[in-house]
């Protein structure tokens, strides 16, 4: 039935029951013409929204309303040409054709939804209380309507009409979003049926799997608000269609309004956040939504988003619904978490964890409700007192995607325990021991990279130990200089890992002291590369008794550097599950170090001394021990590297600090 024709006859059937002393009977009826009147209402208020930004930007893009006026019910394709048919006048006004007339109809509109406020306040004073407060905000604001036949209408009344209100003062958008607030609380006190929770009137057979559908949705996951106000559900049958609308926390404005009709619904969602939009969005990305977005107020952000899903079968349309209805709770005070978790890492990470607990259906009410930012704040305080600052952020110390991995964690300890009834001291504590695997991974990063390093080290000593060992000969130069790049690329490699581990572990706790024993390693490297190069140096028939005097010392410089390798590794096997047989190996090896140490120094001077003793040329002598003192150079630096990993086997969290 046409929307006029339909109106007419409430209207005539209203009069006749009033008379009969009966209006209530005809209250959910007009709670649903007041709904749907608030349906047009943000439609034109989006229109002349529209018309008004393209008058003043005529080069963007104009906003495509098509799917926003076919889904409030208003069937008038000249409409979606108003916008570009919109100019700016050389006075500062606007010329919207048929401006007049939609102001009229906003008028009207609103007169409309607040019909059953005066029905309802016949036999209640509260309504009647409420309707005529109202009443006298929309009096009070006919002032802004345009006069008839008015095309021109200044900038000023458009932003007047549409403003959201705030310090600007009562607007006539303020005043829609307010009776619409008080409409739904009127449908769910006159509501005929209940649905699974869902206040629902007027519906016929079809309508009530699709209501039973969404509120599948939306009880299985309810839970995750831990009694936050929201997630109220109407639902109503008009002339064509069924509406199910969901009021989303005791935000102003932020609603989702699902419409069916056969097999297509509509989303049409309110919001003051575009990101929050974008989030809800993505939910649903696997539906392949077609979505139009179009601001509806000119003093912030506010925007109506439509978006449009055709399902090939009812299976399809109720599995829709159930989808949609399932992720709602996740909109419910998503800006404010937003806002905590920036505070210890990006905003495109924050909504990372934010979309990981939504898909999990884990959310972040939990978070929120236990205590948010002091959580971690305290964990910090009692694991790492003096590792991590205050106000220090996440990524920064633990590096970007392992401060997603726990701030993930937390919010999944703190839904898991709020549903499960577990009291705050208990998350807490789960959330230290969080912290507690986090910090060892950041130890385990860095001995993961000195056991790079070591075998690189490795490849160096094992080199250099051959090189002294090529008999004299024809190629003995080109196979030395071969060798001698080979080790220089391998001292780069090692460079490189040193760098990278340092600047990964600058800000992470408690890895300072592991972090100076790469360092520290690092002079090995440069050691037994400055070796590498001298040999170089040394002529094509070396002093045999040169040779084997270094022979003895890089032999020991290679079974130190084993050694060193075999300790790291007992290390590394401590970092991931602690055994007293991998700490006692490790022990051994740093003694054992200690021992090859002394042994170097004694080959070293042997060296010299026999070197001395041979009376070959000085300044081959002179070279032949340079490469020696760099070779024990060498050793020297693998002792206090065997040092920080004894200190780190037999104290790991004292040795970190």
């Amino acid at each position: 039935m046409p929307g006029l024709q339909r109106r007419i006859i409430v209207t005539k059937t209203l009069t006749i029951i009033e008379a009969a002393g009966d209006s209530g009977l005809l209250l959910p009826e007009l709670v649903h013409e007041g709904l749907a009147a608030n349906d047009r209402t943000k439609y034109i208020f989006t229109l002349l929204q529209a018309a008004k930004r393209h008058a003043e930007r005529p080069g963007e893009p104009v906003a495509d309303l098509r799917t926003a006026r076919e889904a409030c019910g208003i069937d008038a394709r000249a409409l979606d040409e108003l916008p570009a048919a919109s100019r700016l006048n050389a006075d500062g006004t606007l010329t919207i054709p048929g401006g007049e007339r939609l102001c009229a109809q906003l008028f009207d509109d609103v007169t409309r939804m607040l019909e059953p406020l005066r029905v309802a306040g016949i036999g209640d004073a509260g309504w009647r209380a409420r309707h005529d407060a109202d009443r006298r905000r929309l009096d009070a604001l006919r002032s802004l309507q345009t006069p008839e036949g008015a095309d021109r209408i200044a900038s000023g009344t458009i932003d007047a009409l549409t403003a959201a209100g705030g310090e600007a003062g009562d607007s006539l958008h303020r005043l829609v979003m307010d009776v619409h607030r008080e409409l739904n609380a009127l449908l769910a006190a006159t509501a005929r049926e209940s649905i699974d929770g869902a206040c629902a009137s007027g519906l016929v057979d079809d309508d009530r799997p699709l209501v039973a559908a969404f509120m599948k949705g939306l009880n299985a996951t309810a839970p995750l608000t831990f009694g936050h106000p929201g997630l109220a559900t109407t639902a109503v049958r008009h002339a064509d269609h069924l509406s199910i609308q969901n009021d989303l926390g005791s935000t102003d404005g932020h609603v989702v309004v699902v419409r069916i009709a056969a097999l297509d619904a509509t989303i049409v969602y309110a919001d003051l956040h575009p990101r929050r939009a974008r989030f809800l969005k993505d939910l649903l990305r696997a539906f392949k939504i077609q979505w139009t977005t179009a601001a509806v107020s000119s003093d912030s952000e506010f925007q109506i988003h439509t978006g449009r899903f055709r399902a090939s079968d009812r299976p399809a349309l109720e599995q829709f619904l159930t989808t949609v209805a399932s992720r709602l709770v996740f909109l419910i005070d998503w800006n404010r978490a937003r806002k905590r978790l920036c505070r210890f890492v990006k905003n495109r990470d924050a909504v990372a964890v934010l979309a990981w607990a939504a898909d999990n259906d884990i959310g972040h009410r939990g978070f929120l409700q236990a205590g948010d930012v002091a959580l971690v704040q305290t964990a910090f305080e009692r694991v790492a007192p003096t590792r991590i600052r205050c106000g220090t952020r996440l990524d920064e110390v633990f590096g970007r995607s392992a401060a997603v991995a726990f701030l993930a964690a937390v919010l999944r300890i703190t839904s898991v325990g709020g549903r499960s009834g577990h009291s705050k001291r208990l998350m807490q504590d789960e959330i230290e021991a969080e912290l507690l695997v986090h910090l060892a991974t950041g130890e385990r990063d860095v001995l993961d990279a000195a056991a790079d390093h070591a075998s690189l080290l490795f490849d160096l000593s094992d080199r250099v130990r051959r090189m002294v060992a090529w008999m004299p000969g024809a190629t003995r130069r080109q196979q030395l200089q071969s060798a001698a790049a080979l080790a220089k690329s391998w001292e780069a490699k090692a460079d490189d890992i040193v760098r990278d581990a340092v600047r990964r572990a600058d800000a992470l706790p408690g890895t300072s002291a592991l972090v100076q024993l790469l360092v520290e390693a690092d002079e090995i490297a440069d050691a037994l590369e400055e070796s590498a190069f001298l040999l170089t140096l040394l002529p094509d028939t070396p002093e045999p008794a040169g040779l084997d005097a270094l022979e003895r010392v890089a032999g020991v410089v290679d079974e130190a550097v084993r050694e060193y390798v075999r300790c790291l590794g007992h290390a590394c096997a401590c970092a991931r599950g602690r055994s007293r047989a991998d700490v006692d190996e490790a022990l051994v090896s740093v003694d054992r170090i200690g021992d090859l140490e002394h042994a170097c120094d004694r080959a070293e001077r042997e060296a010299r001394a026999q070197l001395f003793a041979s009376g070959g040329d000085v300044r081959e002598q002179q070279l032949f021990a340079e490469i020696a003192r760099t070779l024990e150079e060498a050793v020297d630096a693998i002792v206090p590297c065997a040092r920080a990993i004894r200190d780190y086997v037999l104290h790991p969290r004292e040795s970190t600090a």
